[in-house]
């Protein structure tokens, strides 16, 4: 028998040392990353094994590294024990890159690749540093199968900015929360924030954001594609599905060149928002806003927004609105084609679409002042079910469109010249409602051409066509 206890107590024992020495053998998060920061400064491909680690400053990329980990499982925490640098960019980015740059070099820019990693940058009591990710001055970044979380107690951060001369970028399948609750800090911003914003090798270009999932809680967009002091042209922004709460932000999407007049270089060239789906609990000014209205000077050409699903309620009726273009000189063929917009709530929102631009071939359900308004040229939309106000409002081009169960189907109250040709409208049930308006408000004198246009009225007798103020510019 002692001999039998003996052994048992031996092997116990010898189980316990094992136990202690592969508990001593593992190193701890900091220690572990330690050892990744010194692959990563040889660059080449790095692997993060599974597990939290803690940074403790700014990771600088060099160009040719991969850096992949284990979706989910590989967690790079940024919290109030970062210490930023005292220089661009390790005082504002946690992660960048080693060439950044406000210039495109091409013999310094990096190539990167960061796959299946998940960044969370936590602020708690002070900003330990500003955004996530920044890169400058990169000729090809892929960034792949990633988290990048934002959380801040009112304290507000980035998730991914494009700083400046980023070209062939593609940031695909991430997801990408931004929950501060904050007054400013985006999600992703696409940007060219040069010294020398003239010289078209500095611009940030050939970017494509797709399939990712982005959850905002703040203000500032979503995503932001702005010239900034250079150029940005050829984004796509495609099949991205994005979720605003809590602290909505006053513009979810936008594309613009510069803000305030303060860069004539500023431009922003062919961007696309294709095939998104949109969700908001409530809408504080704008869905999507194209343009700027403290921007006279610089160029913003060729954007298009089409074949996104947007569903959007207010909490209280006022003159928001989903889609807004803004109406400058320097704004050319802008675009808003084939996506669906419905109002899901009770409570009228301002506007569908509002400003410059071509509106064709969308759906546009729910309660609105006016589903359309003030666009250039509106062509074979179909509007459904605005029975509170107008489906097309003061458009000079109105051409094969379809209205369904509207108050009033087509109203013209400013001054200029309307052509409303070949529509069809089944007006709604209502005792005011009206199929086409013509008023004259304080002296505009709208003229409208009115032409092979199909209006039912409802259940009761309704006027189809009202002049109103004796308008005799009126022709049928």
């Amino acid at each position: 028998m002692p001999y039998k206890w003996l052994g048992l107590t031996l092997c116990i024992a010898l189980l316990y040392v094992g136990l202690m020495m592969a508990k001593g053998a593992k190193e701890s998060p900091m220690e572990s990353f330690s050892s990744i920061r010194r692959q990563l400064a040889s660059g080449g491909y790095v692997f993060v094994p599974p597990g939290d680690y803690t940074l403790a400053r700014t990771i600088r990329l060099k160009s040719g590294t991969v850096l992949e980990g284990r979706r989910g499982c590989s967690r790079i925490i940024i919290d109030d024990t970062f210490q930023k640098g005292p220089y661009y960019p390790e005082n504002e980015f946690a992660v960048s890159n080693a060439g950044f740059s406000q210039e495109y070099d091409s013999a310094t820019a990096d190539d990167i690749t960061i796959r299946g990693l998940t960044f969370v940058l936590t602020k708690k009591n002070k900003d330990p540093i500003w955004c996530l990710l920044g890169m400058a001055n990169i000729k090809k970044l892929v960034v792949e199968d990633c988290d990048f979380i934002v959380q801040g107690q009112g304290i507000g951060g980035s998730n991914i900015d494009l700083y400046a001369g980023c070209k062939n970028v593609r940031i695909t399948n991430c997801y990408i929360k931004n929950d501060t609750g904050a007054p400013y800090g985006a999600a992703v911003m696409v940007r060219s924030l040069n010294i020398d914003g003239a010289n078209p090798h500095n611009a940030t270009e050939q970017v494509v954001l797709a399939h990712n999932i982005i959850e905002k809680n703040g203000n500032d967009e979503a995503i932001a594609v702005w010239g900034c002091t250079g150029r940005v042209k050829d984004v796509v922004v495609q099949n991205n599905r994005i979720k605003t709460y809590g602290r909505v932000p006053d513009v979810v999407l936008s594309a613009f060149a510069g803000e305030f007049n303060d860069c004539s270089a500023a431009q922003t060239n062919n961007v696309v928002f294709d095939g998104n789906t949109v969700t908001a609990d409530d809408l504080r000014y704008a869905i999507f806003q194209v343009g700027q209205d403290t921007d006279t000077i610089s160029r913003l050409d060729d954007v298009t927004i089409s074949n996104n699903k947007i569903d959007v309620k207010v909490a209280a009726s006022d003159r928001s609105t989903v889609i807004r273009t803004i109406g400058q000189d320097n704004y050319t063929n802008i675009k808003i084609t084939d996506n669906e917009i419905t109002n899901t709530g009770r409570v009228p929102i301002g506007y569908g679409v509002l400003g410059q631009g071509l509106v064709t071939d969308n759906v546009i359900n729910g309660l609105f002042e006016a589903s359309i308004a003030c666009v250039d040229t509106c062509h074979n939309n179909t509007i459904n079910d605005n029975t509170t106000g107008t489906a097309i409002e003061n458009v000079a081009h109105i051409r094969a469109n379809v209205i369904n169960n509207c108050l009033v189907g087509v109203k013209c109250f400013v001054t200029g010249v309307f052509n409303v040709a070949e529509n069809s409208i089944n007006m709604a049930d209502h005792q005011d409602s009206m199929g086409i308006m013509a008023i004259d408000i304080a002296g505009s004198r709208p003229v409208v051409y009115i032409s092979g246009n199909e209006i039912n009225t409802g259940g009761h007798y309704h006027a189809k066509i009202l002049i109103k103020e004796e308008i005799t510019n009126w022709i049928k």
